[in-house]
């Protein structure tokens, strides 16, 4: 470790030994139940609300600030962030899944291959956590072949077909209720809503360096969207706190739902989103005007083996694998 990682470790070390001591705290931030003893040479700085806030008043004459309207679990991801330099969520572990990566063609989708694509998405969302541990086992005990952009596997139809055959036996029936037995944490669901939420919270507190970090894990948290239903949560949380100049999130949103479209059609989910909002129809729309984005002869499905961390594997190790099934080769009825 050279002197200036020395020196930054040492900084993050003694700001997080005050986040969690409260020691030489001068100012109080009250949430509901929540008492955060904090310190005004570290929040006022970089947050032009509270450094009013202890200038004039009941909040400077107390040395304390009240957030009690706001979300107890956002204003503490938020504090964290001041000490910490980054905020976590709460994680009940740690799995890998197979996320489906559609590769456009050089056209449009068929409305066959459109619904063998909602097909494996369905078996995708549906499956039991265990039967998801299978599931990737089986991908990663395919034999990997370098490619110049990484490992590949170019799968037969009948690995895809076994792939669904797992997927189908684990299918969950009869709900989830308890929500024990699905891969999709509530964590994990909930994880692009929360994020959206830090980055609401940031703007409304004019927090430097938070919302560009709560948009960094909003993107990261949303690049599953496509298997993960928390995701349409996220965007009336992302529509009704923004405002319509402010391209942070709404701009990861539009892409999102664009590309949705292309591989699934404009499904429930996608109809009520833009009732809801119709700035998003409206961004959808505009996009859909500026010409397809289609560069592969034969249209297929990746898959990327990834950790509901947001952890993944871009290189040749046996964690990574890249899955490509030609759908024109696959029943789509399989």
């Amino acid at each position: 470790m050279d002197t200036a990682e020395g020196s930054n470790e040492a900084l993050r070390s003694g700001l997080e030994s005050l986040y969690l001591s409260g020691k030489y705290s001068d100012l109080t931030i009250v949430c509901g139940d929540d008492v955060y003893p904090v310190h005004k040479a570290i929040i006022c700085p970089r947050s032009d609300f509270f450094a009013a806030a202890v200038e004039f008043g009941k909040e400077a004459a107390e040395n304390k600030i009240d957030l009690s309207h706001d979300e107890p679990h956002i204003v503490k991801l938020m504090i964290q962030y001041f000490y910490k330099l980054s905020y976590e969520l709460d994680r009940s572990e740690h799995l890998y899944y197979l996320l489906p990566k559609f590769q456009c063609p050089n056209r449009p989708f068929t409305e066959s291959e459109t619904s063998t694509n909602v097909k494996l998405i369905e078996r995708l969302v549906n499956v039991s956590k265990s039967g998801m541990a299978e599931a990737v086992a089986f991908v990663k005990s395919l034999p990997i072949r370098d490619a110049d952009w990484g490992a590949q596997i170019w799968v037969q139809p009948e690995d895809l077909e076994a792939l669904c055959m797992i997927l189908d036996k684990n299918a969950i029936v009869g709900g989830d209720e308890d929500g024990q037995r699905s891969w999709l944490t509530t964590a994990h669901i909930n994880a692009p809503t929360i994020h959206a939420k830090v980055y609401a919270i940031a703007d409304k507190y004019n927090v430097r360096g938070l919302k560009s970090e709560a948009m960094v894990k909003f993107a990261d948290a949303t690049c599953d969207c496509i298997v993960n239903k928390g995701f349409y949560d996220a965007i009336e949380v992302v529509y009704s706190t923004t405002m319509d100049t402010d391209h942070g999130l709404r701009d990861i949103v539009e892409t999102n739902i664009f590309d949705m479209t292309k591989v699934v059609g404009f499904t429930e989910e996608i109809e009520n989103s833009f009732k809801e909002n119709p700035d998003l129809a409206m961004a959808v729309l505009k996009r859909s005007f500026a010409g397809p984005s289609y560069w592969d002869e034969t249209p297929h499905v990746e898959f990327a083996v990834v950790g509901n961390d947001g952890s993944d594997h871009v290189d040749c190790s046996p964690d990574f694998c890249w899955v490509a099934a030609r759908w024109s080769e696959v029943d789509a009825e399989s």
